[in-house]
Parts: structure tokens; C-alpha cells; sequence
């Protein structure tokens, strides 16, 4: 199609009433869209007219149905049309299109323009395309000059098309020779639907059409998809919701510059659209969602009621039941549902509908209800095209959100963008862009003309084409709406059971004022939808509403207030604008707001308050305000008279000369008009007037239509939100819950995915796998914002509770192993819920203990990684351990017992697994290696915020809490969990020592608990090594102090706690003496030199004299809680010397010492006895030795050493020998 530029046109387009008024509309705007949507509807429906028979508008049957001797007679004339469509089809893709306008030769007054139904086009038969553009445009221009006169009608004679009663000779004169030679082309061709085709090489010059003619064919075309006009065929409705498709992918965005055409757009089309949505048929049923996906994503800041109740029956649909409907009804559901997620894909939509309508108080909570609708259908729904389609809408809102609240360098960037698609959009100008395909009509045709793409011709994008507003409501002002929504919908449940409790209850929440204020009660009633209207009827009608209370109480000064202050009635009353309207138009609209009560005198009352309000609107037409009400109260009479069936047996119905007749002389003294009267009788006698909660069918629908069109009028701006705001944390709060509960049902009801390498391209599609990721997408978005309605822990247990190792308290290894093995979907959930704790650790609390749960499971089966399950020890001859022992069998079976269970388990007492179960613990041991683990609990909890560590640290010690004598007899692998997290507490201290006073208090009152309850057992089961539980526990309390006293921040209170093993009997401590000295000696040589106060070398030697030689402290609870304090307060500079260099009068170097320090000979310090504060008991050999080790590195290195320390370690070491230490 040829489109080129012109100035400003000046065209005379049609207002709502029809009446002409004058137009210019600038270059820019006009020929790129709004030509190029005429021409494409031009194109589309000629065309597809002449091609396709069965979705033709004409009503006269085809050639093919005329009668045989018909046939027979006009022979000659089919070949001719024969020959004619061939050649059209040869020259479809070899000829640019063009629809030519006929310039008018004189200019003719300004004419009103009728619609014209599809019977007037279908009736011109083979009219040209100019003379229906005549009869559509009917606009006049200028008088041409007299040789532009001659051309002109040149090219009407051109343009004109034979009707079928010309002559032969006629026919071929518009009808081309054949082509002699394959070179010569055709220069023109008109064929007989009036469609002009020229070559490309040389274009001609189009004359733009005006916007009378958009007018007039858009109405024609909405008109076509009317279902209640009785003369649109299912076929004329599904082409004229093609043509208007068309006509809004192209011209959608400039319909709302132009009130005419967007006034068709509110009223008909919208009203054609919702009433298509009740239809069986599919066909139309989609094409009317994708119509209204295009006018939505256009046009919704003009449309929000209308969109609105598009919603809710959207909403209908879905709910509605289909397990036992037909076909269609099924295939229509689930349209619905994939026009949802199609819908939600619009940018920004999301946060528009929460914030349009949920945040609006007399509005729907469309964003919330839809949400809950598609978890219900995804949770109880049996089908599985339902559940799948409605989860897949939910992804759409939740992918909606998660672009929605993107970082702030994102936004930053992408306003960039826009900053620059603005810019091009006042260079070029908006657009969109159009494909017209024509390469169907003919299978020989080439591919090169098979298209036609007109997008050259828009040189703007559609992105950016809304503005979004800068002056969104605060966090504030939308909590605040929220919560009146929530008062006003409880409060209007109670108006409708008892309209006084009602509006108490709305003064006690504040959304009314005490004392009342009439015109805010008046609004009230007047603009809440959901009010009954006869419970509006009698609360107006009350004694309190019509303020006669006060006046009766007040006597005659009541009764002057009265009047002076207004009632809630007469606002009521005062709230209606009847400017321009007549009586019973009038009383039409007062009366679709309330319904009348019974009684005769409130009748009378409502009536007297509505002619006063009519007749001073309208400049007091009648002789009084009387007048006014004789002729409303008349109206009711006469509408009564006509439509009350018992009324037309009593009595014959009035005629208009009745009624003339029974008002004459009630105008004052006069008589009203008898052409009012006649046209007041008549819209009575054609159309009843109706109350509201009489209404029923297409009566109440075109009640609520008008209702609907009245709010938009009445209402304020639709607020267009940006794709990326702050908002949308209040949008996630609303559609999480309902989303991970429909994931988790999705999950739950999935098939798990297929086993092997091969099915893994299956798997990745599976819904499975699709609930896991929408359940990985809500935990990403719960920690960038985080909502009160469901938190990040709550989805981790979700995902906790389906690997199914929560509940594997007293459960065998094999049968854990097996179980996880088994169960793909229990492997992927535990993958996800490890990688959803891994990438937001920082906001997990109280899901640790989950996690730890299920880690002590894991331990049990054995299916932990070997490093987590191996530590170090002192004295196993690699330096690890492992921490898993093989269970002995009970002692306290009898003879039999024993034989059967030495023959059936073996050694051990546990059944070995069958190949088939080792198979199974092998996939389990490998899905638990890809969990990493040691990484998310130890290596990277350094990074983790301090609130999630403490949590952490606590969910250890719940979970490693030493369990009683009774629990520890039902299930002895109590104790080995208890140790694992004991030595699983020392690594994560260790790994955040720097940060140790955090956590320390809680961290060492477990530590203290562990090592005695350890001892407890230990001295209880007589164990002659002491116990392994208690060797675990000093162990790992030994090592952990070690490691932490390497940070000088975290020195003290590590060694300081060491002092518990002084709790320990000796008994159990001589036992423990060797495993002592090894860690004092680590201690020692990797610590030393943050040891610096006198208090902190006492412990270091008095545990080092304890473990070595025996020198057990006579009240080591008190020199426990002294050194402490002794610790805390010992800020002295003669207690904290240097420990980096030493006094010249106290040491020297001697050359042949090799590296000793010589202490010089002074005279000896008087020392306390040590007898007096220690008793001597048996010690260990291997620990003397251990611990002299740990003194000569003290002695040795000069970095850490002073003459205090040096002399008290050599002395204490004597002595402790000397006065009767035995080697045990």
C-alpha cells in the first residue's frame, strides 16, 4: 500500500451526536497510523470478501448456488468473472494494492452520517470501493479549477466500476487485453470489487481519508460483532472481530487522541466484547480475547471499569466447574486461562491492576481474587490442562514481580533506554507494526511477494508508549486505603442485614465522621456498589435521615435547625445533576439508585425531595416545584398503569389522551406541554421503568452497563505504574502465599521425573521440576522483599518436609538411604532447599533447624560427605577420626538370641544392605554430595549476617542437645548425633572467630554441657577407657580453643573456658590426661604468643602441671570462677607485660647456649607452697612428656616468653615432681 505525506487535512468528523464539527489533524499523527488503520480495514475486508465466500457479508447467494437455467443464461458472464479472479490472483503478489478515495467536485454543506448495517454494503452488490466510500464520507471539498476538474473526473471514470448491466464493450475497457509477450506487464487493473492494482515502479499519489470515514467504517465494524443484533450471523461476528483486531493492532495507539472513535471504543465495543464472553463457540471466544488484549494493552488507562468487569467475568469463567461440561465449555476455560497468563505478560500490568483496583475502595480486589482463584484451580483441581495452565499464570505474576523489583541499577539503565525511546518517538512518532499476508491466496506464488511488511512506515516502537506516573501513592496512603477497604466491606455486609449497625460500625472505624455528615453518607450510598438497594430505600426513608428526630425533640427552634442543617435524604437528593434531562429520564436514573419503599407518604416524601431537585437544575421549566411533582408522581402512575399486570385486569390502560387529559391544569393554573407529554408517555409505555432488584437478563444488564459508564465518568484517573517499583513488595506479599501453596500441590501431585541421562531434556520440562523453580523464584523474591504474610523459613520447610527426612527419627541407615535413593523428587527437593539456603543464607532464621534435622538424618544413614563425618584426633595414628562407630550388639540378650543375630547380622548386629538397596545408597550418597554441605553449614558461614548466624549457632545447639538417660536407652545414636554437632559447632566457631562474642555465650554453655553430660555417661557406664563420647568432647573442646585462641580477640575467653575439664573427676581426667597434653601442646606452640596477662598463664600451667604431673587443684570450681574474674579485671601493667621482648637485667644471651635463653642467677622469689594449693595424684607418662614438650616451647621461644611465665612453668614443673607426683 502506498502511504505518502500531506499537510494538515482538515476533515469534519461526526461527535457522539452525530452533529459535524471541524477537525485539522497535523502529518505526524495521521499518516502513519491512523491511514495506514484505514487501509488495512479496507484491505481486509474487501479482500477477504472476495476471496473467502463463507465469511462474506453478502446476503445474495453466490454463482455457484443461482439456479441452473440461470447458469445456463449468464454463461458468457461467469467465464468473465472467471477470467477476472484468475487474473486477480496473478497480480495479488505481483502489485502493490491501492484503495483510491474520489475527490468530491463541489463542495457540499455539512450532512449527518447514519450507520449503514451490513445489509446496505451487501445490497450494492459490486459497488466499487469509491461509491461506498461515498456513501460513507459524504463530506464536501472545494470547487477544483476548471482543468483540475477535467482530471478529476478522469479518475472517477477510472476509478468507476461497470455495474453488471453495462455493455459487453464496457467490460472491456476495465478488463486488460492478454499480454502478447511474458515481458509486458500490466499497468493497471481494476478489478470488480472496485480494487485498484498499479505496478511498483511508479506509485500513485493517495489522497488520505478523513476521520469521518474511520468513524463511520470502525462503527460498522463493531456493529458487525453485536450478539444481540438478530441480522449478525456467527460468520459476520467472528469477521468483524478479525476486522476490528486489525484495526487496533495497527491504529490502537492514536484511537485515544480522537474522542470520537474512542467513545466507540468504551461504549459499543467494550459492551460487544464482555457480551461475546458468554458465547459457546470458540472460534469467536478467542478472537474476542485477543480483541480485548489488544484494546487492554492500549487503551486501559481510558477503559479501568470496563477492564474491570472484563475481570470479573474472566474470573466467572475460570471457576466454574468443567469436570462434567461439553467440550467447548472446557476449550473455553481453557482460553481463559491462557489469556490470564497472556494478559499478566503486559509490563507493569500487575502493579496496575493491585493498584487501581485492589487499592480502590469500591472496586474489586482483582489482582488479589484472581491470585487465590489460580492456586485453588492449581490445588483442587483434578484436570490436568487446568492446573497446568493456571500454574503456568501464577509463574506469569510471580516473573511479573520478580522483573518488576529489580536492583536500582536496573531501573537506572532502563530509564536511560526510555529517556532515548522518547526522543525517537518526537523525531519519528509512535507506531507499531503490521504484517498483511498474502502469500495464501495463491500456492504458485512466489515467496519473495508472498508478504507484504508495512513496518517501514512506522518508524517508532510500541515500548514506552504509556508514561507512567511520577506521583504514585505512598506505602502510607495505600495502607490507609486498604484497611477503609476492609472497613467498608465489613461495614456494607452489615448495611445490607441492618443499614443502622452498618453505618455505626463504619463510624467506630473511622471511615465515617461522629457526628454524621450527611453528604459523606450521601457519597457513600451513592458510589458503593455492593449496597442493597432497597435497604438504601428504607435508611433514607427513616425518621434520623429526614431530620424530623431533632426536630420533634427541639420543638421550633428544632424544626428552624432542621431545615437550616441538611439530611441525609436531601443530600441524597442534592447529589443528582438532572441539568439537561427530562422528567422521566430524570427519574430513571433517581430511581436506578434505591429501591421505592411501600408505604404511600415515604413514596410521597422521595418524590417531593427529586422534584425539587429536578425542577431547580433545570431553571424551574414549571410554574412551581408542585408542578414538578404532580407530573414525577404521575409518571409512576402511568408506568404502574401500563406494565402492572394486576392493574390491566382491573382497569383499561391509559392512552396518550388520557394522560394529556388527567394533567391538564396541573401546571400552576396552565397546562404542561402536550409534546412532553406525548414523548414522556411513550418511553413509558416502550420501556418500563424497572427497579434495580427487579431487574433480571438483558434489562440488568443494561442497567449495569450504565451504571458501569456513569463511574467512568464520574471516576478519577487510572494510575499507570512503572515496571519497576517499590510497589511490587506489596504485590508479592499478596501472591505469595497462594502461590507457594499451589506450587507445593504442584510438586506434590507431579509425576517424578524419569531416572537417567537420557530422559534429562524430559525432566527439565516436567512439572516437577517447574513447582521446584517457581518455588526457587519466591524464595529469591522473599529475601529482596520480605513480607509478613510468608517467610523465607516457611518456604524451606516446605521444601524440607517434601525430601521426606524429617520425619526419619528411629529409622535404620539402610531404610533412610533407601527411601531417599528411591524418590527422585525427594533428591531434587533437598537439592533446592540446600541451594535456596546457600544463595539467601542471610535470611534464614528458624529454617536451620530444619536443615540440621534433616543433617542429622543423613548422619544416621551414613550418606554425609567423609570430610563432615571425619575430625582430628591427638592420638589416631593419620590424625583423623571417624566419628561413625559400628553398633555392638546388646549384652543383654539371651544364648539364642545372640547365635541368631551373629549368624543373620554379623559382627556388627546391623543387616547389611542387598545390592539393590547399595544401588540406591549410592544415588542417595551422590545427591547429598551435590548439596555441598560442609560448604552452606561451615566454609561459607563467615559470610553469613550476624541474626542468621546466632540462629545458626542455636539450631546446633537444639539440635545437638544431650539427650536424656531414658531417650538415650530408646535410640543410642543419640549420642553420636550429639557429638557430630558438637564438632560441627567447634568448625563454624572456628570459621568466625573473629566475630566470637556473638555467639560465645550460647556456644560455650552448650560446649559445658556436652563435656559433663559426656562425663556423666561416662562415669555411669564404668567405662575403663573413660568413655568415647567423653574422649570426642575434650577433643573437640581442646582443638576448638586451640583454633580460637589464634584470633587475640577470642584468646581469652577460649582459654578461660578451658578451666571445665577442672570439673571433670579425676578419675575421668587422668583418662583423658594424654588427650589433654596434645591439645595443650597445640595450644602452646600455635597460640602462645596471644597469652598475654598473668591470669591467662596460670590456666596454661595449672592445666599443663594437672594433665602432666598430676597437680590436681584442691577447689577447682573456685580457682575456675577466680581466674575469671581474675581475667575480666586484670588491666595492670605490671600483670600484662610485653611479650615481645624481655628486660636486659633479667635475660642474656650466651653463645653457648644454641638458642636457650639463660636466666640470670637472682636471688630466688619466695613462692606460696604448692602442696597447699594442689594435690599431687598419679599421672601419665606419655602426658608428662607431652606436657614438658609444651614447657620447653615456652621456654625456647623469646617472642612469647618472660621471666614470670619462664620461672613458673620451670618451678611448677619441679616442684610437682619433686613433692610426690607418681607415674600412673
Amino acid at each position: 500500500m502506498h502511504l505518502r505525506s500531506s499537510p494538515p487535512l482538515t476533515v469534519y468528523s461526526a461527535k457522539y451526536d452525530d452533529e459535524a464539527v471541524e477537525e485539522s489533524f497535523p502529518p505526524d499523527t495521521c499518516e502513519s497510523s491512523l491511514r495506514n488503520f484505514v487501509s488495512c480495514l479496507y484491505y481486509e475486508y474487501f479482500i477477504l470478501t472476495s476471496i473467502s465466500d463463507t465469511n462474506s457479508l453478502e446476503r445474495k447467494p453466490s454463482n455457484t448456488d443461482q439456479p441452473s437455467a440461470s447458469v445456463a443464461d449468464n454463461e458468457q458472464e461467469s467465464e468473465g468473472k472467471t477470467e477476472r479472479h484468475s487474473q486477480d490472483k496473478n497480480l495479488i503478489n505481483e502489485a502493490e494494492i491501492t484503495i483510491e478515495p474520489v475527490d468530491q467536485l463541489v463542495k457540499s454543506p455539512v450532512k449527518k452520517h447514519g450507520r449503514h448495517s451490513s445489509m446496505d454494503l451487501a445490497a450494492n452488490g459490486n459497488t466499487s470501493i469509491t461509491q461506498l466510500l461515498e456513501k460513507c464520507v459524504a463530506d464536501s471539498t472545494e470547487t477544483p479549477q476548471p482543468s483540475e476538474e477535467k482530471e478529476a473526473k478522469e479518475e472517477v471514470k477510472d476509478a468507476e466500476v461497470p455495474e453488471p448491466e453495462e455493455t459487453p464493450s464496457s467490460q472491456q475497457e476495465t478488463t486488460p487485453q492478454p499480454a502478447e509477450s511474458g515481458d509486458q506487464k500490466l499497468e493497471e487493473y481494476v478489478n470488480h470489487r472496485g480494487i485498484r492494482f498499479t505496478p511498483q515502479e511508479e506509485p500513485p499519489l493517495l489522497q488520505p481519508y478523513g476521520l469521518v470515514c474511520v468513524r463511520e467504517l470502525f462503527r460498522f465494524l463493531i456493529s458487525l460483532c453485536n450478539p444481540l443484533d438478530a441480522q449478525n450471523t456467527s460468520a459476520m461476528v467472528h469477521l468483524g472481530l478479525c476486522l476490528v483486531g486489525t484495526a487496533l493492532e495497527v491504529g490502537a495507539d492514536q484511537i485515544a487522541n480522537y474522542p470520537s472513535l474512542l467513545y466507540l471504543v468504551k461504549d459499543p465495543l467494550c459492551r460487544n466484547l464482555l457480551s461475546l464472553l458468554d458465547t459457546e463457540r470458540i472460534s469467536i471466544f478467542a478472537l474476542d480475547l485477543q480483541v480485548s488484549f489488544l484494546l487492554f494493552e492500549a487503551l486501559r488507562f481510558h477503559l479501568k471499569f470496563q477492564m474491570e468487569a472484563f475481570f470479573k467475568k474472566i474470573i466467572e469463567i475460570i471457576s466454574t466447574d468443567t469436570t462434567k461440561a461439553i467440550y467447548e465449555l472446557k476449550e473455553i476455560h481453557h482460553l481463559a486461562l491462557e489469556s490470564l497468563a497472556q494478559m499478566f505478560r503486559i509490563p507493569g500490568l500487575c502493579a496496575e491492576l493491585y493498584l487501581n483496583y485492589d487499592c480502590d475502595i469500591y472496586c474489586m480486589n482483582v489482582f488479589e481474587e484472581i491470585t487465590k482463584l489460580l492456586s485453588k484451580n492449581v490445588v483442587s483441581s483434578t484436570a490436568y490442562n487446568i492446573h497446568t495452565l493456571s500454574l503456568e499464570a501464577l509463574l506469569t505474576i510471580i516473573e511479573a514481580i520478580e522483573i518488576g523489583s529489580q536492583a536500582k541499577d536496573e531501573c537506572e539503565s532502563e530509564t536511560q533506554i526510555q529517556i532515548l525511546e522518547e526522543e525517537k518517538e518526537k523525531k519519528y512518532g509512535r507506531g507499531g507494526h503490521v504484517s498483511l499476508e498474502l502469500g495464501g491466496m495463491d500456492e504458485s506464488a512466489g515467496s519473495e511477494y508472498a508478504a507484504h511488511d508495512i513496518s517501514e512506515y512506522f518508524v517508532g516502537g510500541r515500548m514506552g508508549r504509556h508514561k507512567p506516573y511520577t506521583d504514585l501513592p505512598t506505602e502510607a496512603e495505600l495502607d490507609n486505603i486498604r484497611n477503609l477497604k476492609k472497613w467498608v466491606t465489613q461495614g456494607t455486609e452489615l448495611f445490607n442485614q441492618k443499614p443502622e449497625r452498618g453505618i455505626e460500625f463504619l463510624q467506630e472505624h473511622g471511615v465515617l465522621k461522629t457526628p454524621l455528615d450527611p453528604r459523606e453518607v450521601a457519597l457513600f450510598l451513592r458510589e458503593n456498589p455492593d449496597l442493597d438497594k432497597k435497604m438504601i430505600g428504607e435508611y433514607i426513608c427513616k425518621r434520623s435521615s429526614r431530620g424530623e428526630a431533632e426536630a420533634g425533640e427541639g420543638g421550633e427552634a428544632g424544626e428552624a435547625e432542621a431545615e437550616a442543617a441538611p439530611s441525609v435524604l436531601g443530600a441524597f437528593a442534592d447529589s443528582f445533576d438532572y441539568t439537561g434531562l427530562r422528567i422521566d429520564q430524570a427519574l430513571r436514573l433517581y430511581l436506578e439508585t434505591f429501591r421505592l419503599p411501600g408505604e404511600a407518604p415515604l413514596i410521597f416524601l422521595v418524590m417531593e425531595r427529586f422534584a425539587d431537585r429536578w425542577h431547580s437544575t433545570n431553571g424551574e421549566p414549571f410554574a412551581n416545584t408542585d408542578a414538578a411533582f404532580r407530573l414525577a408522581y404521575a409518571v409512576i402512575m402511568l408506568n404502574m398503569d401500563q406494565h402492572n399486570h394486576n392493574a390491566k385486569k382491573l382497569n383499561v390502560p391509559m392512552t396518550v389522551d388520557d394522560f394529556v387529559k388527567n394533567l391538564r391544569g396541573c401546571n400552576g393554573s396552565g397546562d404542561f406541554d402536550q409534546a412532553m407529554l406525548e414523548a414522556i408517555f411513550h418511553s413509558i409505555k416502550n420501556e418500563e421503568m424497572v427497579m434495580p432488584a427487579e431487574r433480571v437478563g438483558p434489562v440488568r444488564e443494561a442497567y449495569l452497563w450504565r451504571v458501569l459508564q456513569r463511574r467512568g465518568a464520574a471516576a478519577g484517573r487510572y494510575t499507570a505504574a512503572p515496571r519497576r517499583h517499590h510497589h511490587h513488595a506489596r504485590l508479592f506479599a499478596v501472591a505469595c502465599p497462594p502461590t507457594v501453596s499451589a506450587l507445593s500441590a504442584a510438586f506434590e501431585r507431579a509425576p517424578p521425573p524419569p531416572a537417567g541421562e537420557a530422559a534429562a531434556a524430559v525432566a527439565a520440562e516436567g512439572a516437577a521440576l517447574a513447582a521446584l523453580r517457581g518455588l526457587q523464584r519466591c524464595a529469591a523474591l522473599q529475601a529482596r522483599l520480605p513480607c509478613d504474610t510468608l517467610t523465607l523459613d516457611t518456604l524451606l520447610l516446605t521444601l524440607c518436609k517434601f525430601s521426606g527426612l524429617l520425619a526419619h527419627h528411629h529409622a535404620s541407615y539402610v531404610a533412610i538411604g533407601v527411601s531417599l535413593g528411591q524418590s527422585a523428587k525427594a533428591q531434587l527437593a533437598l537439592q533446592r532447599a540446600c541451594a535456596v539456603a546457600a544463595r539467601h543464607a542471610d535470611c534464614v532464621r528458624s529454617a536451620w533447624r530444619h536443615l540440621l534435622d534433616i543433617l542429622a538424618a543423613l548422619y544416621v544413614a551414613r550418606l554425609l560427605p567423609k570430610c563432615m563425618v571425619e575430625v582430628e584426633d591427638y592420638l589416631a595414628p593419620g590424625g583423623r577420626v571417624a566419628l561413625i562407630r559400628a553398633t555392638p550388639r546388646g549384652s543383654d540378650t539371651g544364648l539364642l538370641s545372640s547365635i541368631y543375630s551373629y549368624i543373620a547380622l554379623g559382627e556388627t548386629g546391623i543387616r547389611a544392605p542387598t545390592p539393590h538397596e547399595k544401588a540406591l545408597i549410592e544415588i542417595a550418597t551422590e545427591c547429598v554430595a551435590k548439596c555441598n554441605l560442609p560448604s552452606l553449614l561451615v566454609t561459607e558461614t563467615k559470610f553469613l549476617q550476624v541474626e542468621s548466624l546466632q540462629e545458626l549457632i542455636r539450631a546446633m545447639i537444639a539440635v545437638g542437645t544431650p539427650p536424656d538417660p531414658e531417650s538415650l536407652q530408646m535410640n543410642p545414636q543419640l549420642e553420636e548425633i550429639t557429638i557430630f554437632f558438637l564438632e560441627l559447632l567447634g568448625q563454624t566457631l572456628i570459621q568466625n572467630r573473629d566475630r566470637l562474642q556473638a555467639t560465645w555465650e550460647e556456644a560455650s554453655a552448650h560446649i559445658t554441657r556436652v563435656v559433663l553430660w559426656a562425663a556423666t555417661a561416662a562415669g555411669g557406664g564404668g567405662g575403663g577407657g573413660g568413655g568415647e563420647a567423653l574422649r570426642r568432647a575434650v577433643t573437640a573442646l581442646l582443638r576448638t580453643a586451640a583454633r580460637l585462641m589464634r584470633c587475640d580477640q577470642a584468646a581469652a575467653p577460649a582459654l578461660h573456658h578451658l578451666r571445665i575439664l577442672f570439673q571433670l573427676p579425676y578419675k575421668l581426667f587422668y583418662h583423658q590426661a594424654e588427650v589433654i597434653s596434645c591439645g595443650l601442646y597445640e595450644l602452646v606452640k600455635t597460640s602462645a604468643q596471644n597469652v598475654h596477662s598473668a591470669a591467662d598463664w596460670d590456666v596454661v600451667f595449672a592445666l599443663l602441671c594437672a594433665a602432666g604431673a598430676g597437680a590436681w587443684p584442691r577447689d577447682a570450681s573456685t580457682s575456675l570462677s577466680s581466674a575469671s574474674s581474675r581475667s575480666e579485671d586484670s588491666e595492670d601493667e605490671s600483670e600484662r607485660r610485653p611479650t615481645s621482648m624481655s628486660s636486659e637485667s633479667e635475660l642474656s644471651h650466651s653463645p653457648q647456649t644454641q638458642g636457650w635463653i639463660l636466666v640470670k642467677n637472682e636471688p630466688a622469689l619466695e613462692c606460696e607452697s604448692l602442696e597447699g594449693e594442689v594435690r599431687l595424684r598419679a599421672c601419665s607418662g606419655a602426658a608428662l612428656a607431652r606436657c614438658c614438650e609444651a614447657l620447653a616451647l615456652v621456654v625456647r621461644d623469646v617472642a612469647h616468653v618472660t621471666p614470670y611465665n619462664c620461672r613458673a612453668a620451670v618451678r611448677a614443673l619441679i616442684k610437682c615432681r619433686v613433692c610426690g607426683g607418681k607415674l600412673g
